[in-house]
């Protein structure tokens, strides 16, 4: 995998997965991500909230989050993400090199589908997360009535 790196005005940054040439900007991904574990209650400020509510640490509810992204949130992590997605989708460099005009809209179509495919399974991640933590937080709730 060859990644090309971000210049100062965060353009963004071409990844070259299995020979075949994936453009991504990077930084949008990871901030959307946030945001998603932020509409989940998975970040640090909402997780303190719900931990100061049902009297259990941060610390107690967080060991219950199974998705590495959930916990941390970077660069390099989406990147890996992304090279999970591509799975099987990508195929050889050859369809690009034979036919230059469409070998672009086919790039741009399996770029489309190895980002909504990280984003999907990242959301089914986080979804699970935040049950999990919701389940830990309840723990022991009906026992204190």
């Amino acid at each position: 995998m060859r990644i090309s790196s971000c210049d100062a005005m965060n353009q963004p940054v071409a990844v070259d997965l299995l020979n075949v040439p994936y453009s991504c900007d990077v930084n949008i991904l990871v901030e959307n991500m946030r945001q998603y574990c932020q509409c989940f209650g998975l970040d640090e400020d909402s997780l303190k909230s719900l931990a100061k509510q049902v009297g259990k640490s941060v610390v107690e509810l967080k060991s219950v989050i199974k998705s590495a992204l959930a916990r941390d949130i970077t660069r390099d992590e989406a990147l890996k993400q992304l090279s999970k997605a591509t799975g099987d989708m990508m195929k050889p460099k050859y369809f690009i090199s034979v036919v230059p005009v469409i070998g672009t809209g086919i790039a741009a179509k399996r770029s489309y589908s190895v980002t909504y495919e990280m984003l999907r399974r990242f959301l089914e991640e986080v979804a699970e997360d935040a049950q999990r933590v919701l389940k830990k937080a309840l723990e022991g709730a009906e026992n204190n009535r």
